[in-house]
């Protein structure tokens, strides 16, 4: 236009109308990076459920196992106080055949430990430990009390 004498300085443009084409291959470029950004946040969403639902998985069982080891914990802790007070432990060293309860309470030689012998084999815990070492004696320890504790031995044919 500088041929007829003029110049153009400066246009304004309100209105700029791409082709179709054009228009949907910005549209799909857009697209496609929102997508990509949604899909990242959509992994690391998941990632995080999968996370908090394991941790509260490993909580459950390890509440549940403690659970049980505190129930574990009453049982013993109810039998030890059951048998604290009065316990016999006998040690034999012949066949269990042999020995009835009978011939352990009237065998007694002392008459007032031999009610507190048979009122503890009928009601509190007592055990067989075997050997065949000396197959006609046999080792009692009566435990009365926790800290007094009697011993005898008696023989059997």
């Amino acid at each position: 236009m500088s041929g007829y004498g003029l110049e153009i300085v400066d246009t304004l443009i309100v209105d700029i109308e791409p082709d179709q084409h054009v228009k949907k291959s910005m549209n799909e470029i857009n697209a496609v990076a929102r997508m990509r950004v949604a899909a990242n946040e959509k992994a690391e969403a998941e990632k995080i459920l999968q996370i908090k639902r394991v941790e509260g998985e490993a909580e459950s069982k390890y509440l549940s196992g403690l659970g049980i080891a505190r129930q574990h914990q009453a049982i013993v802790d109810g039998l030890s106080c059951h048998f604290t007070g009065f316990r016999v432990l006998i040690v034999v060293d012949i066949d269990v055949s042999y020995v009835t309860l009978n011939s352990l309470i009237s065998s007694h030689p002392q008459p007032k430990r031999a009610s507190h012998l048979r009122s503890g084999l009928i009601s509190s815990f007592y055990c067989f430990h075997m050997s065949f070492h000396r197959p006609s004696k046999v080792l009692f320890r009566l435990f009365y009390k926790k800290n007094l504790a009697l011993d005898w031995y008696m023989g059997f044919e």
